[in-house]
């Protein structure tokens, strides 16, 4: 389908006022009146080349997402995210951190494109009802995680880094600094892929979480083009599922009985084994009666728990909670110890894990550098995508150099 000027011109609107620019602040930076402008997005005037680079650069976005063949790209994203975060919309730093974030995936994509990959398939689409109640949507939930880490062969063990995992199943993977009531949005759009944003300002455990929440819409809530977890929402019944799932697939029952026996805690009050005396051709029973307040979990195994599997404190507590390893007034008792688990983690030496989230900016220099060693793009394209990742001068003229070295092997 031919691109005409009006629907260009209707693109260039769209984000212009995303932006939050006038036609003044445009005309100004691209050197020429408001009335060239109001008629550009008109479509009563035809847009240069040279015009529509210094638009998409102003815009924070690349020319290909205004020339594409669909009307719909970025921008219809974004009025869906903003509709489902209200307060995102009203704080400026955050909304032009998303707009740069959904053009460096734009960018990967075009990347892939040209070399002739197509990386972003194998995630499966887990397909379930709408749930009509809270255990509805947390049995499927809890049901998926054993699915997916048996898919992925983890078997019981922690997840060194979800993130990285995230990536590794091709899903755009970043953080962003959000409002503190905004946990992350997970988004599937055909020119930008599927992938997650997280709250930076969080900390590293509680990162985590949210990224294996936004994975749980990625896998289940494939259909939705945008999910944001909020406080507002959190009582809807697709989050508390994506609770659920991240929950045990962070936390796997198998490790977490596994590592509570070794540490000789979790046990019932009283044990029984039943078996078979070949001797004797018959049965026989042994029991075992445990103290309790040996069995009892207290805030050190439970921050021991939280570090291995690398979640919160009140996570953990939670997950044990609903393993049965922990009634509701443990849980507040141990909750209310959360200063002394905090202590006894920096005195043995257990830090929260962190989550160094630099996948897109990792992923875009590998196919910019893989395409500049196919002549699929310019030098020059590649010191413009330097520059959009923000690369110091000396950062830069190490990967131009390394650029090169490939070029010429």
């Amino acid at each position: 389908m031919t691109l005409t000027n009006a629907t260009l011109g209707k693109r260039l609107k769209a984000a212009r006022e995303n932006c939050r620019l006038t036609q003044e602040q445009t005309a100004e930076a691209l050197g020429v009146s408001r009335v060239t402008v109001t008629n550009m997005e008109a479509g009563s005037r035809a847009v240069t080349t040279l015009e529509l680079a210094r638009l998409a650069k102003l815009y924070q976005r690349p020319a290909a997402s205004f020339l594409g063949d669909a009307d719909s790209n970025e921008d219809e994203l974004l009025v869906t995210l903003y509709r489902k975060a209200a307060r995102l919309e009203e704080d400026p730093a955050a909304r032009s951190a998303v707009l740069h974030y959904l053009d460096l995936c734009a960018e990967g994509i075009t990347l892939e494109r040209l070399l002739g990959r197509d990386t972003r398939t194998s995630l499966p689409a887990y397909e379930l009802p709408t749930p009509r109640s809270a255990l509805q949507a947390i049995r499927p939930g809890r049901g998926r995680r054993a699915q997916e880490r048996a898919r992925l062969n983890l078997g019981d063990s922690p997840i060194p880094s979800v993130a990285e995992h995230l990536s590794s199943q091709g899903l755009w993977v970043s953080e962003v600094s959000f409002p503190d009531d905004l946990s992350g949005f997970f988004f599937n759009h055909s020119s930008i892929g599927i992938g997650v944003l997280v709250n930076q300002n969080h900390h590293g455990s509680r990162k985590r979480f949210s990224l294996a929440h936004e994975y749980a819409h990625a896998l289940i809530d494939r259909g939705q083009k945008v999910t944001a977890t909020t406080v507002a929402n959190s009582a809807e019944l697709a989050e508390k599922r994506a609770n659920a799932f991240a929950s045990a697939f962070l936390l796997p029952e198998g490790g977490v009985l596994a590592m509570l026996s070794n540490l000789d805690k979790g046990a019932p009050s009283r044990e029984e084994y039943h078996g078979y005396d070949v001797a004797t051709d018959d049965g026989f029973a042994d029991t075992q009666r445990n103290l309790v307040r040996e069995q009892r979990v207290t805030y050190r195994e439970a921050i021991l728990v939280a570090r291995h599997f690398g979640v919160s404190y009140e996570a953990a507590l939670f997950r044990l909670q609903n393993l049965r390893i922990l009634t509701r007034p443990e849980v507040d008792d141990l909750r209310a110890q959360s200063a002394a688990a905090s202590r006894y983690a920096r005195l043995v030496g257990l830090e929260d894990r962190e989550e160094v989230l630099r996948e897109v900016r990792t992923r875009l220099l590998q196919l910019a550098l893989d395409a500049y060693a196919h002549d699929e793009i310019s030098k020059g394209r590649l010191v413009e995508l330097c520059d959009k990742l923000g690369m110091k001068p000396k950062e830069k003229k190490e990967l131009l150099e390394e650029a090169d070295a490939s070029r010429a092997a």
